[in-house]
């Protein structure tokens, strides 16, 4: 959760800059500022942030974009057994091989991980 309140700051601030270095742009073309500037940059914002979000949920792994980021597709749900030669206090042989499954729900980022083990 930290790394998507820092991931949003630092958009903030980026976009925070191109304003400003806009607004100074402007100003040294000799205009006179006005909140009509800042109409279309609002838009292309917008745009700009939709799209970042449609493409972190839902677009990293349709097979075109697949293509160009090479990021795994790990979503699902994996089923396996989990082996130890770990030997509790008190025994003489390692457990058997445990039922385990792995629940894997994915963004372009981050992939959370469930263990569940039987």
């Amino acid at each position: 959760m930290a790394s998507g309140i820092r991931a949003s700051a630092t958009t903030t601030i980026i976009v925070g800059l191109v304003v400003v270095t806009w607004a100074v742009y402007l100003l040294l073309q000799g205009q006179t500022l006005t909140w009509s500037y800042l109409g279309p940059f609002s838009i292309a914002v917008a745009v700009l942030t939709a799209t970042a979000f449609v493409f972190k949920h839902w677009a990293w792994h349709w097979p075109i974009v697949h293509l160009l980021t090479k990021t795994p597709n790990l979503t699902g749900t994996w089923v396996g057994k989990l082996k130890s030669d770990y030997i509790h206090d008190g025994e003489t042989e390692p457990l058997g091989p445990i039922d385990a499954v792995l629940i894997v729900t994915q963004t372009a980022k981050a992939a959370p991980r469930h263990w569940r083990a039987f």
